[in-house]
């Protein structure tokens, strides 16, 4: 969770309320370990890939 200070300094450094919001969801979903795992990460980026490719045949 960000904390007061990182709010005002991100408000300081003119980043809207929905930057903001974003940051603060990622950096809760960090603490709570709600990542994807390496393995899964370059299967979704091969599976893109592959869905793209077969779009152009």
């Amino acid at each position: 969770m960000l904390s007061k200070v990182d709010i005002e300094e991100f408000k300081k450094n003119w980043y809207t309320f929905e930057q903001i919001q974003s940051i603060s969801n990622s950096v809760d979903a960090i603490d709570r370990w709600e990542l994807i795992s390496e393995e899964q990460f370059w299967k979704n980026v091969y599976d893109k890939i592959n869905s793209k490719m077969k779009e152009n045949v």
